[in-house]
């Protein structure tokens, strides 16, 4: 006689998705098992010792990457040790799950009279995982972000079966842009090996860069990202093959191949036809939570929003040289206030930042969904080309938009009121230090170029159309 445990298949509803946690003998029964009689999805595998289980069906992943997340309806515990599943059960209690989708049990079993297996023979069904996994690695900051979502939502007309792991260093940043995105996995702040585990990887910031394709696999569940994909792998290995990604003189080189082609921060992401990028648009998305807190701050007039920061250089908080002078930022409140004493003017901003003289009110560092809502409802956005900049105006607020460092024609959008320094300009990666440091001036004399009197020319234009329309 011989006896074996079998799946819990009494506690689990045919058609559910599970997680497995265990991938050892007891784990791959489970998955022999199910996939013998198709009764129910295991989405993910997990296993302390996952880097090195090489021999399972699937990708294993580490325990670190349970979370809350409900798209399987239970964890089944795939341990044979008494100790180790109460621990388990203990782990994942501590990491929020609910009790009742944690199943434990490992008492059911059969008998046979000898070992032969054929009740749970294969039957022909697939030892794969029927879904292609992606790591997206953005680079850069924000505003890069809200670009980068324009190549996601382009990946996504490609899918059915996919799921999109985002790897990040600023996972604020990422889940103001990519959270809410369908087909959207993880958001990962750590654990960057983890993105070795998928079918494709991509690196993408100034370009798009495919580090990895599982060909085979991806041809079989999604023939036409496969397709994409080899393209992109063409265009990778032909376009800056001996630059190394995300370098500043890489950056500059890109930049004029732009400024030839005629392209833009994203078409130039078309990747000689890799990828259909045509124009500047994406869906952000605005969580229903933000809507309710945005009525908290109690507006009762119109208002215009200015910023006056950007992201922090390595170099430490020193002014960025696209910043347009806190003093005519001043000097623009001011005249501002004197022609619309009943709109007000309000500063965005991140914690940190200097609040300046002349605004009614400060917003310094909210949610970043909240800023969405506030961002969307305000008359006119005033900044540097920057992440503000990028989220106003994908959400239908037009932007005056001061440029010197970085060249409008690449990082503008024309709906906005972009305007240009007159002296010098477009220093951008000509420098390792550009950001910090004007090598031509004592001062970034581009952005000084740019007057208050000027600003408020093109924003009273603006204010006056729009009032016109709200009477």
């Amino acid at each position: 006689m011989y006896r074996e445990r079998i799946f819990p298949f009494q506690l689990v509803e045919k058609g559910a998705n599970i997680a497995l946690y265990g991938a050892g003998a007891l784990g791959k029964r489970y998955w022999e098992q199910v996939k013998a009689v198709d009764w129910c999805n295991i989405i993910e595998v997990f296993d302390k010792n996952c880097f090195n289980i090489k021999d399972f069906y699937t990708k294993v992943k580490s325990l670190e990457c349970i979370t809350e997340r409900t798209y399987y309806d239970y964890i089944v515990i795939a341990i044979v040790s008494e100790a180790a599943r109460a621990e388990a059960v203990h782990e994942l209690l501590k990491k929020g799950i609910a009790e009742e989708r944690i199943i434990s049990s490992v008492d059911q079993y059969i008998t046979y009279e000898n070992q032969d297996r054929a009740q749970y023979e294969l039957k022909g069904a697939t030892c794969e995982k029927e879904q292609v996994s992606i790591a997206f690695c953005p680079w850069g900051t924000l505003g890069d972000y809200v670009v980068l979502l324009r190549i996601y939502q382009e990946l996504i007309k490609y899918i059915e079966h996919t799921v999109i792991d985002i790897f990040t260093s600023h996972v604020a940043f990422a889940q103001c842009v990519f959270g809410n995105q369908p087909y959207l996995g993880e958001i990962y702040g750590e654990g960057w090996k983890w993105r070795e585990y998928h079918d494709v990887v991509l690196d993408v910031g100034d370009r798009v860069y495919l580090q990895f394709l599982n060909k085979k696999r991806v041809e079989r569940l999604e023939p036409e990202l496969a397709e994409k994909m080899l393209f992109l792998q063409k265009s990778n290995q032909e376009e800056f093959s001996n630059y190394p990604v995300h370098s500043f003189p890489t950056t500059r080189l890109i930049l004029e191949r732009a400024r030839f082609l005629g392209r833009n921060r994203y078409t130039i992401f078309q990747c000689e036809r890799a990828l259909e990028i045509t124009d500047t648009n994406v869906k952000l998305a605005v969580a229903q939570s933000a809507e309710q807190e945005y009525l908290t701050f109690g507006f009762k007039k119109k208002y215009i929003t200015f910023n006056y920061g950007a992201n922090q250089c390595a170099e430490g908080k020193v002014p960025q040289t696209k910043m347009w002078p806190k003093e005519y930022h001043v000097q623009l409140n001011r005249l501002m206030k004197e022609k619309y004493p009943d709109i007000e003017v309000v500063q965005l901003g991140a914690e940190n930042s200097e609040k300046l003289a002349g605004a009614d009110r400060y917003i310094m560092g909210a949610n970043l969904e909240v800023v969405k809502v506030i961002l969307r409802e305000s008359l006119c956005h005033i900044d540097c080309e920057g992440g503000l900049v990028h989220i106003a105006t994908q959400l239908g607020t037009r932007c005056v938009v001061l440029f010197g460092p970085t060249p409008s024609w690449f990082y503008g959008y024309e709906q906005n009121i972009n305007i240009v320094a007159e002296i010098c300009k477009e220093c951008l990666r000509l420098y390792p230090d550009w950001q910090t440091k004007c090598h031509k001036y004592d001062r970034p004399e581009c952005m000084y170029s740019i007057t208050p009197e000027k600003v408020y020319e093109r924003l009273v234009e603006h204010i006056d159309s729009v009032k016109k329309t709200l009477l």
